[in-house]
């Protein structure tokens, strides 16, 4: 966690979409004792929204936040995006984290951003390869229209023993994302 505070002061970032971050009894770990603003559903969230910038307005969405997604809005002036903040637990049926995810976008409108640890390969998000657990998530893809904003060349979003493409940005059209990056530090 401290290495993104740091990129947040660094690299003066407004808004972070965390998937998996470390969480004790109180929240967020070190985001909830900071001058940020957090959104997720509790205690041992799976994701979170962390707004750095007290200058962008949001409204969280609890009642379609779960351990696994977190859900807000963020406003700026007259722009209005959809923030969602997803983690697919490797150990339940991506169908039922997929099934979750398409809930949270049936409920909303306007312009989405999505930053999903997804836990599945495929080659449309640029990873080596596609497994059974990817293409469950590229029909999603397909079914709402979304944008796959990962590009290629950038170094695999998860080192172990291996290396693949497990994190993946998605976009309603008419959302612009520019100068994406993976990094490791």
């Amino acid at each position: 966690m401290h290495e993104i505070e740091g990129l947040l002061s660094s690299r003066s970032i407004d808004v972070c979409l965390i998937q998996e971050p470390a969480a004790d009894c109180k929240g967020i770990y070190l985001f909830d004792r900071r001058p940020y603003r957090v959104v997720a559903s509790g205690p041992g969230s799976k994701a979170a929204i962390v707004f750095a910038n007290p200058a962008v307005g949001i409204l969280s969405l609890q009642h379609l936040s779960t351990p696994h997604i977190a859900v807000a809005v963020l406003t700026v002036g007259n722009l209005r995006l959809v923030l969602i903040s997803a983690y697919f637990q490797f150990s339940e049926p991506t169908q039922t984290c997929v099934d979750a995810l398409e809930s949270v976008l049936d409920s909303v409108s306007g312009n989405v951003l999505v930053c999903a640890d997804v836990n599945a390969r495929s080659t449309l998000w640029h990873d080596r390869l596609s497994d059974d657990r990817g293409e469950i998530v590229v029909d999603l893809i397909g079914r709402k229209n979304l944008n796959v904003n990962n590009l290629a060349g950038n170094v695999p979003t998860f080192r172990n023993r291996g290396s693949a493409c497990l994190d993946v940005t998605l976009t309603s059209h008419g959302v612009n994302v520019v100068d994406w990056t993976a990094v490791h530090d």
